[in-house]
């Protein structure tokens, strides 16, 4: 497969990815500072008000939850950036959830006609995230999508 940069967009593309099925993706991205969470105290309002129940519990299964609560976060952000809505969104509407080998998964609990894809990295003192989110309606190719999004987020934070 050959490819190329696109540099306006600074994603790499492959050369048989025809862009007329992405025109109407929304992206959003989100970098977050992990030792913020480190700082809340464990019973802190903020993840009752922001976390859904499965969230906290995903997160609190981890010796270091404040990397998974930073990751989550990010993905949240991600999300609500990437959805085109004039209306306000409560973070806590939008659940990432977790797959049984740990890929993030995205539940939108509001009328929505989207579908998010979102991908998560984390370094020893940031975690990222980049979502897309494109209408239910379209007949996107999800792996296409992912592996866009992939790009995009290696971009953000290079190995």
């Amino acid at each position: 497969m050959t490819g190329h940069y696109d540099y306006k967009n600074s994603i790499p593309m492959s050369d048989d990815v025809d862009l007329t099925d992405f025109k109407r993706l929304g992206l959003g991205t989100d970098l977050v500072e992990i030792e913020r969470f480190r700082s809340l105290a464990p019973d802190a309002p903020f993840y009752q008000r922001v976390f859904t129940e499965s969230e906290r519990q995903y997160c609190m299964g981890f010796p270091d939850s404040a990397i998974h609560y930073a990751s989550t976060f990010a993905a949240k952000e991600a999300v609500l950036k990437s959805l085109p809505s004039t209306e306000p969104i409560s973070l806590r509407s939008i659940e990432i959830l977790r797959d049984q080998h740990g890929s993030p998964k995205v539940r939108l609990a509001f009328d929505h006609r989207f579908r998010s894809l979102v991908s998560i990295t984390h370094t020893g003192h940031h975690a990222a995230a980049v979502a897309i989110s494109h209408p239910i309606s379209e007949s996107s190719d999800t792996d296409q999508m992912r592996k866009l999004l992939n790009g995009a987020l290696s971009e953000i934070l290079p190995e």
